[in-house]
């Protein structure tokens, strides 16, 4: 290396001590590959294959990696597993609600597969197409070459691989989503919750979540329309975190200052996260079962998850949240099973 390239390693190294100044430079660095394409334009593929690997391996490491279709195995199973413990997928309509704008077909695609009749991916924003598209496909991919480890309702070989073979691979390939999912009963719905599309409404026989009803502000509201979605007998599985996101590495420059009790003790923290897409209603896991009760919903199961609470916390908890016990209060996930009668 250079001395020129020395001195610049050892500068950059110290400003990527403050965790601001770091956040800053690496956000900056990752507009570049879209502001200047000509830098990788060109270029000896070597070089090119150097970066694809370091990225692809630094990836494939990263279990938040949300287009990467190991995290779609987990969260799929997670979800198959739950409600098969109450009903069977085969023959089912299925829909999970907020699938995310990365890989929206990721877990309906899997649940397809596995038997439901009919898939639906839910979510108020669109997705990027061609890069779902290229998720897609590397998730059929390993769904084709590792059936055993996507299989969970034993579906035959040949059934399998029809299913697989439903989809047009070589457009989802090229980046074409709509050709590719094309004639098939997997669906992308974007739409608002309280305004369903014709024809959905009492058809949903199976219901998923994770890490989504945290951010409904109306929880009464999206309970009774998740409920009235459902087909009777219906089943819903959801996972809801109750953390301050905040705290989360990533979701700030620096999210030290935070733990995940830190939102109930600010008045303004809905205006100081309105730019946040990890905004949260606050709500403790004891509302959650009454918004769902009062609509109508039989609660299954209700597993909770409890945290270790700030030694300082009680005595800045906002009034709202002073009367809670501790027992409560230390709750971060619930993980529950719900019936519509």
């Amino acid at each position: 290396m250079s001395i020129g390239g020395s001195i610049f390693k050892a500068v950059l190294h110290l400003l990527r001590t403050s965790s601001r100044m770091a956040h800053a430079i690496d956000q900056d660095c990752l507009r570049h590959i879209d502001l200047y394409p000509e830098l990788y334009s060109g270029r000896d593929w070597r070089e090119l294959d150097r970066v694809y690997t370091y990225l692809k391996r630094t990836l494939n490491a990263n279990q938040y990696w949300r287009y990467g279709y190991s995290r779609i195995r987990v969260v799929s199973q997670e979800v198959f597993e739950r409600l098969s413990q109450w009903t069977r997928i085969e023959g089912k309509t299925y829909c999970e609600l907020g699938c995310g704008i990365y890989h929206p077909y990721g877990i309906c695609t899997t649940m397809y597969l596995n038997g439901a009749k009919m898939a639906l991916a839910w979510d108020l924003n669109a997705a990027p197409e061609q890069r779902a598209a290229e998720a897609l496909h590397d998730q059929l991919s390993n769904c084709s070459v590792s059936p055993k480890d996507w299989n969970w309702a034993d579906i035959s070989d040949a059934e399998w691989n029809r299913r697989i073979q439903s989809f047009n691979i070589t457009a989802l390939a090229s980046g074409e989503l709509a050709a590719g999912v094309h004639g098939l009963p997997v669906r992308h719905v974007i739409a608002d919750i309280t305004e369903p599309p014709e024809g959905i409404v009492g058809t949903i026989d199976l219901l998923s979540s994770k890490l989504v009803l945290e951010h409904f502000m109306n929880m009464e509201v999206a309970a009774r329309e998740m409920f009235n979605l459902m087909s009777s007998g219906g089943i819903a599985y959801h996972h809801i975190d109750l953390r301050d996101h905040r705290a989360y590495p990533g979701q700030n420059p620096d999210s030290s200052p935070y733990t995940y009790w830190t939102f109930l003790t600010e008045k303004s923290y809905f205006e100081k996260t309105s730019k946040f897409g990890g905004r949260s209603n606050r709500l403790r896991a004891h509302e959650y079962r009454r918004a769902f009760e009062n609509v109508g919903f039989r609660v299954l199961e209700w597993d909770v998850q409890r945290g270790s609470l700030p030694q300082d916390l009680r005595p800045n908890l906002l009034e709202t949240f002073s009367s809670m016990a501790d027992s409560e209060l230390a709750i971060t996930d619930i993980y529950c099973v719900l019936c519509k009668p």
